[in-house]
């Protein structure tokens, strides 16, 4: 009995972590992560639940005009494609759902091309006119305010770290407009109640 409970006690366990391989780009990463340099790459996937993913060029998940109702599959490639809501500046990660950027009503295909993972919040937002959303294809997507101008999208939170950091700050980055004016708290005041009456 000792034996077999030593034996039962050094049986490797499950797989604890869970990671995607994208073939085409030949890169590993964790669920909503960055991806991973080679030598942790293969550290990682010595003991861990593997999943394939695919890029635009492997991909087998578009449903066209059969159905309104995003898959199961869909949903998990949006989830790791998008990882977060993809509003900038937003980056909620809970309760998302999956918007038709092309109205499925107006003719918009159930194809990740024109899926999108938008929280409840930035959801509401969208389609009470807040914001729009253009499909550019190839999965990629620009917001635009109600008027129309670009909103600029958040910084990449995927790819290598090394190039992520990497940018030139200009030295007068942080160096305000303000010549130290005394603040007119009634004029400032004064804009913020009339902007919530109007």
């Amino acid at each position: 009995e000792l034996a077999t409970a030593a034996v039962t006690d050094r049986t490797p366990k499950a797989a604890a972590n869970e990671v995607v391989f994208f073939h085409e780009a030949n890169t590993v990463r964790v669920p909503s992560g960055p991806a991973l340099p080679q030598n942790a790459a293969e550290e990682v996937l010595c003991n861990a639940k593997l999943r394939l993913g695919t890029t635009k060029e492997g991909c087998v998940l578009n449903l066209g005009r059969r159905t309104r109702v995003v898959s199961a599959k869909q949903m998990l490639a949006l989830n790791y494609r998008d990882g977060c809501c993809r509003t900038p500046g937003c980056g909620r990660t809970r309760f998302l759902h999956a918007h038709h950027v092309k109205f499925w009503g107006r003719g918009g295909n159930t194809d990740l091309d024109n899926l999108i993972m938008l929280c409840g919040t930035c959801h509401r937002a969208l389609h009470d006119g807040k914001f729009t959303i253009s499909a550019l294809g190839e999965q990629k997507f620009e917001f635009h305010y109600a008027n129309g101008y670009v909103i600029d999208p958040a910084p990449p939170t995927e790819g290598f770290a090394d190039d992520l950091l990497r940018g030139d700050v200009p030295d007068d980055a942080i160096v305000p407009a303000w010549s130290g004016e005394p603040l007119h708290l009634d004029h400032a005041v004064s804009v913020i109640l009339d902007g919530w009456a109007a």
